[in-house]
């Protein structure tokens, strides 16, 4: 659209130019060719004055006083003539002015000649000095004449050239304004369209939300020139606004971001572009930006009428129409790969999850077994497997009810969480029974581990079940007990099931039992 409005102003421009142009080059050869045929007719009408004076001289000789009219006529329009080309003279060049002056000198002597004529004298002298003067007249008259011939054929030359460099110096001009107008930006627009379309397929092979947020904060900087990009994200919960890709540590940013709630960027709570400079008196600040050194300008990520973040650019100068346009583009079409890559994170995690415990379920179990075996069988370390499963628990069941049984469950996994190291997994292998998975841990570390999440279990208190909770442990170890994950797993089964043959409440291995605590009578 801009394109063809700078199209039609480029035509305008150029017709108006064109006829400028020709209106000048025609009212100029108007007027050299007015000036250069006054100069010619002033010269001729000089000469035949300056004929006449020299036919009332021949005059003058033969019948003396009687042709003193003549004469003195013939004096007026050589003075007329003399005054009509002495008024021209400043138009003229020093070597025109100088041929002019001979002719001016020769026909007012001429003329003053035929006067004494008149008045007698010696008139064979007098006749030849008519002739010197009269030559020297004709001699001036003609050069100048030549000249100005050879002058206005030049002028016309010179006026034939003219509109060829007008239209070359037009053409150029507007070969300038073409690109300048056109080219340029059209070039401009080329390279955005490229631009987003590379965005545009990033996103969609984009793996992960952290990827598709560096992806974004990246374009938006390359196509913005801003100097800094921060993508904004509301947490799952709805309830915190969190920076996803780095700020700067302390700065305004940074510091406004700390507990912040979504609707304290302005752009997140009126879902619109929110714009801002440096001393904006404004009845709403924006608590997140609101104290940048910077302007910013935060573009609200929407899904569905839903804003689920936002985008803040801070720049140093403030963004054209083309920049924004972009930046806000490069959002709409990011949210809804943002919202899908997060909606398939929570599918996967819930996937891989179990409802009731929070801990990874028995599928993530058995992939975590093999990831880390694989990984151990790499290192050549060794790898613990802990089997437990809660004792009499349908017991629970049956005496407190199925809610209860479920209550005791959520605290099993929330106390086994928390015992074991942050390099440690821990998953529900399926009903009352758990497995932990102990890279680099050695028999004895694992028994180590079984003792005290066994004696955590033990001291756990639901409300409204008046009965201990206990679980009994079984411990295998990679490479010493199987060399592969699948054996690991029947080895830590069978010392689990030593361990309830025992009489429960107990940590044992496939070597025997290591560990024993206080036993209540079976149930």
């Amino acid at each position: 659209m801009y394109a063809h409005v700078r199209i039609r102003i480029l035509l305008a421009v150029a017709a108006v130019a064109i006829g400028a142009g020709v209106f000048t080059v025609t009212e100029v050869q108007r007027r050299a060719d007015t000036a250069a045929f006054e100069d010619y007719s002033a010269l001729r009408e000089l000469r035949n004055a300056t004929m006449r004076v020299a036919l009332a001289f021949t005059e003058a000789i033969q019948h003396g006083s009687e042709a003193s009219e003549e004469v003195e006529a013939s004096e007026r329009r050589v003075a007329l003539t003399v005054a009509g080309v002495q008024a021209r003279q400043a138009s003229r060049s020093a070597a025109e002015r100088r041929l002019a002056d001979e002719q001016v000198a020769a026909a007012t002597d001429l003329a003053d000649l035929a006067n004494q004529a008149v008045l007698g004298g010696q008139h064979v002298l007098q006749e030849r000095l008519r002739d010197a003067l009269l030559r020297r007249f004709v001699a001036a008259n003609d050069a100048l004449l030549e000249h100005l011939a050879d002058q206005r054929q030049e002028a016309r030359r010179d006026a034939a050239r003219r509109p060829v460099g007008l239209v070359l110096a037009l053409f150029l001009l507007f070969a300038l304004l073409h690109v300048l107008l056109i080219e340029r930006p059209a070039l401009r627009e080329r390279r955005r369209r490229r631009a987003q379309i590379e965005f545009g397929d990033a996103m969609q092979v984009a793996r992960s939300e952290p990827e598709a947020y560096d992806l974004l904060a990246h374009h938006v900087e390359r196509a913005s020139g801003a100097r800094q990009v921060t993508v904004l994200n509301r947490n799952n919960s709805a309830d915190r606004l969190e920076a996803v890709t780095p700020v700067e540590p302390g700065g305004p940013t940074s510091l406004g971001l700390e507990g912040a709630a979504p609707d304290s960027c302005l752009a997140v709570r009126l879902a619109r572009t929110h714009s801002r400079a440096p001393g904006d008196d404004r009845l709403l600040r924006c608590d997140v930006c609101g104290t940048s050194a910077e302007q910013t300008t935060c573009v609200p990520s929407l899904v569905g009428g839903e804003v689920i973040g936002a985008v803040l650019v801070e720049h140093s100068r403030p963004l054209g129409s083309e920049q924004l346009g972009v930046v806000e583009r490069s959002v709409t079409e990011a949210a809804p790969v943002v919202a899908n890559l997060r909606n398939l994170a929570v599918a996967e995690m819930r996937a891989a999850t179990d409802g009731l415990t929070g801990l990874p379920n028995q599928r993530t179990v058995h992939e975590t077994l093999k990831r880390l075996a694989a990984q151990a069988g790499r290192t050549a370390s060794p790898l613990a497997l802990v089997l437990f499963d809660l004792d009499h628990f349908k017991a629970i069941n049956d005496t407190y009810g199925h809610g209860k049984g479920d209550d005791v469950l959520a605290a099993v996994g929330a106390v086994s969480a928390t015992t074991v190291r942050a390099s440690d997994f821990v998953g529900r292998f399926g009903g009352e029974e758990f497995a932990v998975l102990l890279p680099d841990t050695d028999l004895a570390g694992g028994c180590r581990a079984a003792e005290k999440l066994r004696a955590a279990l033990a001291a756990i208190s639901v409300t409204g079940v008046d009965r201990r909770i206990t679980a009994s442990f079984g411990v295998a170890v990679m490479p010493d007990d199987a060399g592969e994950s699948d054996l690991l797993l029947r080895v830590a089964d069978r010392a689990l099931y030593a361990a309830k043959t025992a009489g429960r409440d107990r940590v044992e291995t496939a070597h025997g039992t290591l560990a024993t605590a206080q036993l209540e009578p079976a149930g």
